[in-house]
């Protein structure tokens, strides 16, 4: 349900480059309360700032659902690309 965030960030970039496309994959923390604690690029190859920065920002956004054994760190890869929207 989150999805159309991280798709925006992808949408207002390619418009100004039409062959931007790549995987970027995130760390992020989740508390027991389920709060997005902290988060930070590992890995780019779409390498574009803004995009990127857009990610990290919307990930900070979301609530997870409370968990039982405490703060969770998730890597997840976003694959962006014209064909995948």
């Amino acid at each position: 349900r989150n999805m159309k965030r991280f798709r925006s960030c992808y949408i207002k970039e390619v418009s100004k480059n039409p062959t931007l496309a790549g995987r970027i994959t995130v760390e992020f923390s989740i508390s027991e309360q389920g709060n997005v604690n902290g988060a930070k690029i590992l890995d780019s190859q779409l390498r574009n700032p803004v995009v990127e920065k857009c990610v990290l920002q919307h990930l900070q956004g979301i609530e997870f659902d409370p968990s039982v054994g405490g703060t969770s760190v998730i890597t997840y890869p976003f694959i962006f690309s014209i064909g995948g929207l």
